[in-house]
Parts: structure tokens; sequence; C-alpha cells
């Protein structure tokens, strides 16, 4: 987390207490699963619809790599984690423009994706859809579909990119459940973007009355919104304004919110005005 101005650490301290209890009952005994029970195949985090997960990445022109969709199946037993398992998971642009048609399909010639989850078929000419295949080798439960963006740069810091992914077989007796899609959320954010802290002190030279004492450390957003400028989001507000203290009231400014440029080279403000 950054910083505007001060942030001071708390420190909790947790007491943790045992308590022992005594039963008089008979143990219990239980029996093995042993070879019943069916694998369950999904997408951590997955649903249906299927379910958002946000991943920013910096606005740099570097490789980045992140985990897109986390692939597991949950075994019964030993017997079926010994089996080898093929699941076939696509990607899914119809998910993509049903949940958010202001999405932008990430240009799938923009990253590659992992040797051990590789990638076929698809649009020759814009090379979205197709799918992966993912092969669970006996001992394995867990199997990401990894991608690398090449180049973040490419990417417009004010837009939002995404990927969707679902499972649609799956091998070896495996059950599909619910958890079946997901749609990765990617927008490239630059070297201010992040959480603030604001802690000092507030008067209003018009209005006698209004100050900060009445609120402390107001939590902060910048939000990029291109190479080197951010909108500044008040997340105790829930909105781009000011709190503040008016006669012991808290209220705070309407129509009011910045915007922020700053000077890649000295990292100082270069520019600062009325988001409304």
């Amino acid at each position: 987390m950054k910083y505007l101005v001060n942030l001071s650490k708390y420190t909790a301290i947790l007491a943790a207490g045992m308590i022992l209890l005594n039963s008089c009952s008979k143990s219990k005994n239980y029996l093995p699963v042993g070879d019943a029970g069916q694998t369950i195949v999904k997408i951590l985090g997955g649903g249906t619809p299927a379910s958002i997960s946000k991943r920013p990445v910096d606005f740099v022109p570097t490789p980045i790599v992140i985990s897109a969709a986390d692939i597991r199946r949950d075994i019964p037993n030993n017997t079926e984690l010994n089996r080898t398992m093929h699941v076939v998971v696509i990607d899914d642009t119809a998910a993509v423009t049903t949940e958010n048609p202001a999405y932008i399909h990430l240009d799938p010639t923009w990253y590659t994706v992992g040797a051990s989850t590789p990638k076929s078929g698809g649009n020759p000419v814009t090379h979205e859809g197709g799918s992966y295949d993912v092969t669970f080798a006996p001992g394995e439960f867990a199997k990401p579909i990894m991608i690398t963006i090449t180049n973040p740069t490419l990417m417009d810091p004010s837009s939002l990119y995404a990927i969707g992914f679902t499972i649609t077989t799956a091998d070896a007796d495996g059950k599909i459940t619910e958890s079946k899609s997901i749609i990765v959320e990617i927008g490239a954010k630059n070297n201010w973007d992040g959480v603030y802290l604001m802690h000092g002190t507030f008067s209003d030279v018009s209005a006698a009355g209004a100050n900060f004492s009445y609120l402390q450390d107001q939590q902060y957003s910048l939000i990029t919104t291109g190479a080197s400028t951010c909108d500044v989001y008040n997340d105790d507000l829930g909105n781009f304004g000011y709190l503040f203290s008016n006669a012991g009231a808290a209220t705070y400014y309407g129509n009011y919110g910045l915007v922020i440029s700053f000077n890649p080279a000295t990292n100082a403000v270069s520019d600062l005005h009325n988001w409304y």
C-alpha cells in the first residue's frame, strides 16, 4: 500500500486461550471412503454464470505472467488421483460479451499461453475462441492456465480487457460442477495506481465551521485513466469527493473530485483539476 502523507501503524495483540474438555463418551469409528465417490472438476473461484476475477497489470513494456484460470479436480481417493484426466476449457468469448459488452477481448496476439495447457483452434483472423488442453498427470489435482502478456503498454489504460474460460468436457468419469466458468478482467495500471490514506488537517476559508477534525485518515484510490494520469476516488465516501466536518457534522463537497497527472521522470504532480 502507498501513502499520500502519513500512515499510522496499529498493532493488534491477539490472546489465545486453550480450553480443555473431558469427555466420557465412547470413541467413534469412521469408515474410509475407499473407492466410493466421484472426481469433481471445477475452476477455482468459478461459477455459473461466469464469475469475475480481476487481474490488474502494471503499465510497463516488460512481459507479465498471470495465473488466468486455476483448474482443479477434487478426488475421492488415491485410485482416482493416480488416473490421467483430460479436461477441455474453451476461450469463452460469448461469456465475456454477455457479462459486459464494454469489455474488450484481450487480443490473443498480445499474450502467450503456458506450454502445459496448450491452446488450439479459434478464429484464424481474430485469433479469438479455441480451446485449452488441460491434462492432469497421475498425482496432480491443480493445473493453472498461465498467460504471459508480452507488452502491457499495448493496452489502453482507460479500458478494461477480458478473457473467458469455461470447462466443457472432462474424461475419466469427471463431473463438471457449476464452478465451471470465469472471466478474467485485465486492466493496465500505471505506477501511481493504488490505495492511499490521507492524514492531516483541513479548513475552508469560506466556511468557518468546516474542518477536518471530525474524520481522520480518509482512504482514497488512485485509478489509472492514462499512462501518467489517475482519478482520485474517495473510498470512504464511495464516490469522487471530499469528506469533512461542518460544525461537528459529517458532510462532503459535491461535484468535486480530483484528476492528477504525474511527471514520470520526477513523480511530481504536473497537473491537478476537478474531475467534474
